[in-house]
């Protein structure tokens, strides 16, 4: 038993589409999806700032903002960043350092994140 023209037919299609999304994803560039838990426990709106962080140096993402920090990619400003990140800064250091006047107590708190 051969295929008949429907299967060889629909052969054709299925190899169209699969090469065309071949080379869709040829033309795209890598997103990495990196999911960090909040806390060891699972409860809900809790957060552990050292269990963050031991996770962020894992994966090396603390690497990839050293690395960015240098100059080789997007800067964030300061304050952009520990508003965003404040959480993970320890004591409270990023709320402080947002109140503060002036960039250094803001750039003070980013490098201790780091």
């Amino acid at each position: 038993g051969g295929r008949g023209a429907a299967g060889a037919a629909l052969s054709a299609v299925f190899a169209r589409s699969l090469d065309s999304l071949l080379a869709a994803l040829g033309r795209t560039d890598l997103h990495f999806v990196r999911c960090v838990k909040p806390c060891a426990r699972l409860e809900p709106n809790a957060l552990e700032a050292g269990y963050v962080l031991a996770q962020l140096r894992y994966m090396g993402m603390l690497a990839v903002a050293e690395v960015r920090k240098r100059g080789y990619a997007h800067r964030m400003a300061h304050a952009a960043f520990l508003e965003r990140y404040a959480m993970l800064v320890p004591g409270g250091a990023a709320e402080a350092a947002l109140r503060a006047e002036g960039a250094g107590a803001r750039r003070g708190a980013c490098r201790q994140f780091l």
